[in-house]
């Protein structure tokens, strides 16, 4: 992972590191202009092959004497990861020889046991420590109330932070992988399902440990707190959280048709499901936990705020609190985008276009007309009164710059023009048609039903009135 492929720079690539190897100029010059941890994982994985290689002429020069030595070897633990881990080899006749991998090693991958035991696994699995229990009584006696109340809202920051970064894991370890090894989705599913996934939870690692840096009494937090939701640190969150937000629903509808179609996927989810770090959950429950832990940011931090005396440290963490917001503010929007965009892409796989024929010049302006490509301001259910023994039921779907007006069919969407006389279908004019431009429409509203309103269709010779009724005067003003 990102994480590991950064402590290996630090301990042997790093030009302060102590065990400093001699890097190739390619990776050093690439290493001096971009931080580490923003590497995709190809290049971090190309970079440890090009260390790898580099050295491995000096260490069958220094052990050419010896039969078998058990040396440490940096090695990438599979095709789709920067993993390192340490194997035997042995020097024969100048040429290296892996022996294999050490006891409870694995070329092709972790275990599931193995996963569980990952130490950083094993730590979220435990509760957090409660500053109170690590405080000395004296300590306790000297704060005030108002401090008080201030650790015990930092402290339900912290705890709650470490629950979301296991309930993450839980996404990275019981799921992606498993599914992953076991060849039940690919990886470049498997990222789409997921987006930015580890790059999340290492987010979220690097910011928990951030909160006890004052041991258990906290004493300014408002730095770190600004410093984690403000700046460029702010902005590289908000682009991860909004990729992995915005495809939720899709995501989740995308499982749910794959547990139908494939027994074997879905033998698996359900036995994932029942594993006890899920907690009772079930899949369709851990994926949104992301945005619904950015609902939260806020709330907490106002409490904090609150909570806080120094004029400086409050400003900071209500500065916090305030990016927070513009966050969730944005993935919000980025998570209706989508909704829309697949709202409309639906609409358009059962668009059926044939009921403008019988005005022509409608039918050849919109018979190929893709909705996906517009943008979607608002859709839902209308009654459409044609004349008043006339009645539709339509699905009305506000575009930026159209209104539709589509049937039902079966499982289609259908555009279908209407007219108020038979005479007019006869002569094929005047047809009301089911698509308005809204660049020559106006509203008015209709003085005897608060629920409905006119939409008046203007053109150089003449105008045309649709009378639109909605579910409820709420619905009516949206």
């Amino acid at each position: 992972t990102k994480k590991q492929f950064v402590e290996f720079y630090n301990s042997f690539l790093d030009k302060g590191a102590i065990l400093r190897v001699q890097v190739p100029h390619n990776v050093s010059f690439e290493l001096d202009r971009t931080r580490p941890d923003l590497l995709s994982e190809e290049q971090q994985k190309k970079f440890v092959q090009e260390v790898q290689s580099a050295q491995a002429p000096e260490i069958i020069f220094v052990f050419s004497a010896i039969p078998f030595i058990p040396i440490p070897l940096f090695l990438p633990l599979s095709s789709s990861s920067s993993v390192l881990l340490l194997s035997s080899i042995s020097v024969d006749e100048g040429v290296l020889l892996l022996e294999g991998p050490l006891p409870g090693l694995s070329l092709s991958g972790p275990t599931p046991q193995q996963e569980e035991q990952d130490p950083r696994l094993l730590e979220l699995e435990q509760d957090p420590p409660n500053w109170r229990e690590h405080t000395p009584p004296d300590t306790l006696k000297d704060l005030s109330k108002k401090e008080t109340k201030r650790q015990e809202v930092i402290n339900e920051l912290f705890a709650t932070e470490h629950a979301h970064v296991r309930m993450l894991s839980v996404l990275q370890t019981v799921f992606w992988k498993p599914l992953e090894r076991e060849e039940l989705m690919t990886a470049t599913e498997l990222a789409t399902i997921f987006p930015s996934l580890d790059e999340i939870i290492d987010m979220h690692c690097e910011y928990g440990p951030t909160l006890r840096q004052h041991n258990f009494i906290v004493k300014a937090i408002g730095t770190t707190l600004l410093n984690r939701f403000g700046g460029t640190e702010g902005e590289w969150f908000q682009k991860l959280t909004s990729r992995f937000c915005s495809h939720q629903t899709w995501a989740l509808e995308q499982l749910k048709m794959r547990q139908k179609k494939d027994p074997r996927f879905n033998s698996f989810i359900l036995e994932a499901e029942s594993r006890p770090q899920c907690r009772r959950l079930q899949l369709k429950d851990i994926i949104p936990t992301e945005m619904q832990r950015l609902t939260k940011y806020p709330l907490l931090l106002e409490n904090i705020a609150k909570c806080t005396e120094d004029t400086l440290e409050k400003e900071s963490i209500q500065q916090s609190a305030e990016c927070c917001r513009k966050i969730l503010n944005h993935v919000n929007e980025e998570v209706k985008q989508m909704e829309n965009l697949l709202t409309l892409k639906d609409y358009q796989r059962r668009l059926d276009t044939s009921g403008l024929k019988p005005s022509n010049e409608l039918y050849l302006e919109y018979k190929y007309l893709d909705l996906a490509q517009r943008r979607m301001i608002y859709e839902g259910p209308l009654t459409w009164r044609v004349t008043k023994e006339k009645t539709l039921d339509v699905q009305c779907v506000l575009l930026g710059d159209l209104l539709v007006l589509l049937q039902k069919q079966d499982d289609k969407m259908v555009l279908k023009c209407q007219s108020k006389s038979n005479i007019a279908v006869q002569e094929g004019k005047q047809m009301l048609s089911p698509i308005i431009k809204l660049d020559s429409a106006f509203l008015r509203e209709v003085a005897t039903d608060r629920k409905a309103f006119y939409v008046i269709f203007t053109w150089d010779s003449g105008a045309q009135i649709y009378e639109l009724v909605a579910q409820s005067v709420g619905e009516r003003k949206k």
